[in-house]
C-alpha cells in the first residue's frame, strides 16, 4: 500500500538525521553548547522513535484487519442480512435440516388440524386473497382499467406482509400464498416461533414487536410471550392487559425501510391482538399501499384512518369481526363483485370457530 512505502521512507529519513547529528558526540570534545544541542536532539529523536513505533503498530493492525476482512466466514459472505441498516437489527442465522414437505407432517399442525381443508388460515383468508387477487388481475387485463398499480404479472411478483405470523402453518394466513409462488415478509416478536418459521417458510423473517412512530424506535413495552397465538403487546386497550416481559418497540415504517418491501403490497394480514391501531398510527399511507387487507376487530379510530386513506371495508368474514379491506385505487373489483366471488367459491366463514388457543 502507498501509506506503507510513505511510512518507511519517512522513517528512514528521520533515522538518517538522528545519525548525522548524534555521530559528532563520539568524536568531538564536549562543551556546554554542544551538550545542550545534543540533549535537544536526543529528545527529538526519542519522539521520532515513538512516532515510528506507533506507525508500525498501525500498519500491522491494518494488515491484520485486511487479513480478517479477506477471510470472513462463508456464512457471512453467502447469507447477507435482509436489512439495509444494522442499527437495532441483529442478524440471526437459524440452522435446520427439516424434511417436512407438508404441514400434515408437522406434530404441531396435526394437533391443531380442523379436518381436511385446502386452507390453513382460521377464516379462509388465504383462499379469499388468492381468489380476489386472481380475479382482480383478470379484470385489469380484460378491461384495461386505469389503476395506480404495476401491470398484472406472474405470481412471483405477488407480495404479502404477515403481522404477526406466529406458527408457520397453524392459523397462517400466508402459508398457502407462499406455496402459490408469493413472496413476503413475516413479522413475529415471539422467539417461540422463529425456529419453525425459518425451517418451514420461505418468507423473510423479522423478529420484532411492531408499533409506534420512528422517533420512538427502541421504546420499552410490556409483552405477553406465553399466550401462544393470542399473545403480543400488553397494555390498556390491548387483548393482553398484563405483560410478563419487556421488549423494544420498532415502527412498521422502520421495518419496511430496512427490509426494502415493495411500495405496493398485494396483501397485508394484520392481527396483533388489539394493537392494530398502535401499529398503523402515523403510518405513511402515501409511501406504501396495500391492495387487500384483513384486519381482526379494527377499532373505530383505525376504521376512520383507513377510510381517510382510500380503503373500503367490503365484507366481514366471520362472526367475531375478521374484516376484509381493499384499496379503491388499486383494486378494480367492485364490492358487489367481491361478494359474488365469495359466495360462488364458498369462501365465507360464518361457521368458523372463535379464535383458537395453541393446542396443548
Amino acid at each position: 500500500p502507498k501509506r506503507t512505502r510513505s511510512a518507511k521512507k519517512k522513517s528512514s529519513k528521520s533515522n538518517l538525521i538522528c545519525a548525522l547529528y548524534v555521530a559528532p558526540m563520539v568524536t568531538l570534545r564536549y562543551s556546554p553548547l554542544l551538550v545542550l544541542s545534543h540533549l535537544t536532539l536526543a529528545v527529538y529523536c526519542f519522539i521520532l522513535g515513538l512516532q515510528h513505533n506507533r506507525t508500525k503498530d498501525m500498519l500491522e493492525t491494518s494488515r491484520i484487519d485486511d487479513f480478517v476482512t479477506d477471510r470472513r466466514p462463508n456464512l457471512a459472505n453467502n447469507l447477507l442480512p435482509i436489512v439495509q441498516n444494522t442499527k437495532g437489527f441483529k442478524p440471526l442465522y437459524v440452522y435446520s435440516q427439516a424434511k417436512i414437505t407438508s404441514p400434515n407432517e408437522s406434530e404441531n399442525y396435526s394437533k391443531a388440524k380442523r379436518g381436511e381443508s385446502k386452507d390453513y388460515s382460521q377464516a379462509k383468508q388465504d383462499l379469499v386473497v388468492l381468489a380476489l387477487s386472481e380475479a382482480n388481475d383478470e379484470k385489469v387485463k380484460s378491461t384495461q382499467v386505469s389503476l395506480q398499480l404495476r401491470n398484472p404479472a406472474s405470481t412471483q411478483d405477488k407480495y404479502f406482509v404477515d403481522l404477526a405470523s406466529h406458527d408457520p402453518f397453524y392459523l397462517s394466513n400466508t402459508y398457502v400464498l407462499e406455496k402459490n409462488g408469493w413472496r413476503g415478509l413475516c413479522i413475529e416478536g415471539n422467539p417461540r416461533y422463529w425456529y419453525d418459521l425459518a425451517s418451514y417458510r420461505d418468507c423473510s423473517i423479522v423478529g420484532a414487536f411492531v408499533g409506534g412512530v420512528q422517533e420512538e424506535d427502541g421504546k420499552e413495552i410490556e409483552v405477553n410471550l406465553s399466550g401462544g397465538v393470542v399473545g403480543g403487546i400488553a397494555g390498556r386497550g390491548m387483548d393482553n392487559s398484563k405483560g410478563e416481559k419487556k421488549r423494544n418497540l420498532v415502527s412498521l415504517l422502520t421495518v419496511f425501510k430496512e427490509t426494502n418491501v415493495p411500495k405496493i403490497i398485494d396483501y397485508y394480514s394484520l392481527d396483533v391482538e388489539g394493537a392494530e391501531t398502535l401499529v398503523m398510527n402515523n403510518f405513511p399511507w402515501d409511501s406504501y399501499k396495500f391492495k387487500f387487507m384483513t384486519i381482526e376487530r379494527p377499532k373505530a379510530d383505525l376504521k376512520k384512518m383507513l377510510n381517510e386513506h382510500g380503503y373500503e371495508l367490503v365484507v366481514t368474514l366471520t362472526n367475531w369481526g375478521e374484516t376484509l379491506w381493499v384499496n379503491k385505487e388499486l383494486v378494480a373489483l367492485t364490492k358487489e363483485e367481491i361478494n359474488h366471488i365469495l359466495d360462488e367459491k364458498d369462501l365465507r366463514c360464518w361457521d368458523c370457530t372463535q379464535p383458537l388457543l395453541w393446542p396443548k
